[in-house]
């Protein structure tokens, strides 16, 4: 797929990573599945995985400030 952000790269699948903030909180999840431009490094996840990465994001409540969460491949 060609980028809509630079508009020249391609993506290709990789992993990249994914930042919400909630309640004052930010999630820093890494190793997550994406389509990654190769030439701006725009990552592009899949509905499934927003689902999902939304879902353990509003579930999660340690009340740091920021917590980094490492997927399983």
């Amino acid at each position: 797929m060609q980028c809509v952000i630079c508009k020249t790269g391609e993506t290709a699948k990789s992993t990249s990573s994914f930042t919400v903030e909630r309640n004052g909180s930010y999630l820093i999840f890494t190793g997550v599945e994406a389509d990654v431009c190769a030439n701006c490094g725009e990552a592009y996840f899949s509905e499934e995985t927003t689902k999902a990465l939304l879902e353990k994001a509003n579930s999660t409540s340690s009340g740091t400030e920021v917590e980094i969460i490492r997927l399983a491949s």
